[in-house]
């Protein structure tokens, strides 16, 4: 079974990258393989972090090491996508949040908005 690196180790070889050392530096360094260097600056490129945030969660809430393979086969076998996930994370971004609250207030006025509580809302007519 191949052992998993520390996420300290993870981090030092992308602040070495950073720094502007090659991939084959980098492993002679941290005594590592120059394909592991390699995986680690893949996976930091895509997804910005050396651990998918996900895969801790799911590791600390079942008790057992993980992979991120493992982790989108159990959410796909949910029913969620990775478009999902972005389209949740995209509709959280504070900025568009502060965007859509900037052109709610510029082109409406308080008489013009109705808001709907979707949860005492009766789906066979429009009343409560």
């Amino acid at each position: 079974m191949e052992k998993s690196l520390s996420k300290d180790l993870r981090w030092r070889i992308i602040y070495c990258q950073a720094e502007g050392f090659t991939q084959k530096e980098i492993a002679k360094r941290m005594y590592v393989n120059e394909a592991t260097v390699n995986k680690v600056c893949r996976i930091f490129k895509k997804w910005g972090c050396v651990r998918d945030l996900f895969v801790g969660r799911m590791e600390q809430r079942i008790g057992k090491l993980v992979s991120i393979p493992t982790l989108w086969r159990s959410l796909q076998f949910c029913g969620i996508t990775r478009k999902k996930i972005q389209k949740a994370a995209k509709e959280r971004s504070k900025a568009l949040h502060g965007f859509y609250l900037y052109n709610i207030g510029m082109h409406y006025t308080s008489e013009q908005l109705i808001f709907i509580d979707k949860t005492a809302k009766d789906k066979r007519t429009l009343t409560r």
